[in-house]
């Protein structure tokens, strides 16, 4: 019984975790093709040196995208995304909490996730079903 509630549970945490990642990533690819679109609008792509106006991408963009945001920034997101995302990235916050300061000092809002997600994925879907096949009632001791 235990075990079976174990397995749900990961699949679950597990299930959140890909979905919100995937979600940012998502936002990321549509914020880079909004970006190109903008240069070439401009001509500013013919010259290859990166855009002199702040990309769409700046720091108070990226801080939303961010795992487990402070209050102010959480405010921003709850009015950019819609509730159904929203409810996705704050059960995400949740869950990724434990390992955000692995990589707080990061620039990278890429490195950021993508580390959150992976320890995420490895103690809550790894290491919940190893610890749900260990209590399983059938396992030989």
């Amino acid at each position: 019984m235990i075990s079976s509630i174990l397995r749900l549970a990961s699949l679950a945490i597990a299930a959140i975790v890909i979905a919100s990642f995937a979600l940012f990533a998502l936002d990321q690819a549509r914020s880079g093709e909004k970006q190109t679109v903008s240069q070439i609008a401009q001509g500013d792509n013919s010259t290859g040196a990166p855009p002199t106006s702040a990309p769409s991408n700046d720091k108070a963009s990226a801080n939303i995208n961010e795992a487990n945001p402070d209050p102010t920034t959480e405010r921003a997101r709850e009015h950019r995304h819609g509730a159904l995302r929203e409810a996705i990235d704050d059960a995400n916050d949740v869950i990724v909490s434990p390992f955000t300061g692995a990589v707080s000092s990061s620039s990278s809002i890429w490195a950021q996730r993508i580390v959150t997600t992976l320890l995420a994925l490895l103690v809550f879907g790894v290491g919940v079903r190893m610890l749900a096949a260990y209590a399983s009632p059938g396992r030989r001791r």
